[in-house]
């Protein structure tokens, strides 16, 4: 990560405390900046997966599955979805983002999606 260098004239001038609260900066230091840097890597990561799920060719909707009491899958809402999945189906964002399956395509009753 890096280093600080702590470095006098002569042998054993700087008292071992000193050298211990410059250790403990160094390391705190350290871990700082490594934060930043993977925020900015995860910032990075997310803007190129973003744009890769915005603009590809194919329709996409990233959905989380809804179950009954028994953990059966009965529905799932729509948590985000891409401009090929609009074009292609005709529903807009507005319209399924945030929404289930049956509300958006007035389902009523039970579906069964296994």
């Amino acid at each position: 990560m890096g280093l600080i260098h702590l470095a006098d004239h002569n042998e054993n001038m700087v008292p071992l405390k000193i050298v211990e609260i410059f250790e403990n900066v160094a390391m705190q230091l350290a871990t700082a900046l490594q934060r930043v840097w993977m925020q900015q890597e995860l910032k990075d990561s997310d803007k190129k997966f973003s744009q890769l799920f915005k603009y590809m060719l194919e329709g996409f909707a990233f959905c989380k599955i809804i179950t009954d009491e028994n953990n059966v899958p009965v529905d799932f809402l729509y948590l985000a979805i891409n401009d090929a999945f609009e074009r292609l189906t005709g529903l807009k964002e507005e319209e399924t983002v945030g929404k289930r399956v049956t509300e958006v395509y007035q389902i009523s009753g039970t579906m069964h999606l296994i």
